[in-house]
């Protein structure tokens, strides 16, 4: 692995908190890594160690095959992109991304070609005379990605690096922030607590609460196969049902949990069921939110809520409407242990139980 963390604690003596409990994975080489969270699992405060702007109080780390321990943090080869951009005020564009470059006193001609190169790549070519104030929220976040990238690092940290802004620059940022670190084939990772952008934007996702970490694996692992029920709901939307009666699945004993994705839930009105009703199950509808494309229907499954999507094409719902349902697919929690689960329908076959670690 390119950057490896072996068991690392922190405690903070002033607070007497314990922060990060025993942290160890590996990144690969040009991957983008999430670090996914809610607020207070210690993500940040571990790229913060990486960074040298902390020290663990146990454990180490390496990038490269070097321990960070034994390098300065000024000579860790670290580019670091903040929430909140840090660039220059009275400094232009172009002055911001040739900061790093001049303080490492490359050659004048080497510092413009790199500047040039890099504002055309991040699309700020015109921009280049700008200040900070002149700019819109995207393109701060663009040029403190230039700044950072600018001194040739060996990998990128980024805080947080969306959070500030509005909901459409977030997307169009986060297509393409991925598309240019794998053109760039730089090793990065950021933190996240929107489950959303690490799912769309990174190679594998770290899911931390509590300090500790969760489940570690791609986006499609970890939203499908979730190891533990706080990764189930954290993860995506989901409902979680207690010991629920459903038809087509082979339950354990109760008491047992289980996750259903709203996608993986099919309804029926009453004159459009299918013929083969051993496989569904009676719920009445709650409430039915229009979302233009798509609508999310609440279901009250024996007392429970269920979720739902449906095509807004397909015919409409009324509240109180009693409808049949069919789950294609779940996930129940019990022991330890997920089990991912299809429903029993003669033309599918299960799909393998996995073990929590």
């Amino acid at each position: 692995m390119y950057i490896q963390i072996n068991h690392i604690s922190k405690a903070f003596q002033k607070e007497g908190q314990n922060v990060l409990h025993d942290i160890s994975f590996g990144v690969q080489k040009g991957s983008l890594t999430a670090l996914l969270g809610p607020s207070g699992s210690g993500k940040t405060t571990l790229l913060r160690i990486l960074a040298g702007l902390e020290t663990a109080t146990a454990g180490s780390a390496s990038i490269d095959g070097q321990a960070i321990e034994s390098v300065t943090p000024q000579d860790r080869g670290i580019g670091f992109v903040f929430q909140n951009y840090a660039l220059f005020r009275y400094l232009t564009v172009y002055q911001n991304i040739a900061f790093g470059l001049k303080t490492h006193h490359r050659p004048a001609a080497e510092i413009k070609q790199r500047v040039t190169d890099l504002l055309a790549l991040t699309g700020l070519s015109e921009l280049a005379n700008r200040y900070p104030d002149q700019l819109s929220g995207g393109q701060k976040q663009r040029a403190a990605f230039a700044r950072a990238i600018a001194p040739h690092p060996k990998v990128l940290f980024l805080d947080e690096p969306f959070a500030a802004l509005d909901k459409q620059i977030r997307q169009e940022l986060r297509s393409w922030l991925k598309q240019l670190i794998h053109h760039l084939g730089i090793t990065s990772i950021f933190v996240t607590h929107d489950h959303e952008e690490a799912i769309e934007t990174a190679d594998e996702i770290v899911v931390m609460n509590q300090g500790r970490v969760q489940q570690i694996g791609t986006p499609t692992e970890i939203y499908n196969q979730p190891s533990c029920q706080f990764v189930a709901e954290f993860i995506g939307h989901a409902s979680i049902l207690t010991s629920p009666d459903l038809n087509g699945f082979a339950l354990p004993e109760k008491p047992f949990t289980v996750q259903v994705r709203p996608e993986r839930v099919q309804i029926f009105k009453k004159t459009g069921q299918p013929t083969d009703t051993a496989h569904l199950t009676i719920a009445t509808v709650k409430d039915v939110i229009f979302r233009g494309a798509t609508m999310t229907v609440k279901l009250d499954l024996n007392g429970q809520s269920l979720l739902a999507n449906r095509s807004a094409l397909q015919p409409g719902l009324v509240i109180g409407e009693q409808v049949s349902i069919l789950i294609e697919q779940l996930v129940v929690f019990k022991h330890g242990t997920g089990i991912l689960e299809k429903n029993q329908l003669p033309t599918t076959t299960p799909l393998k139980s996995y073990a929590i670690n």
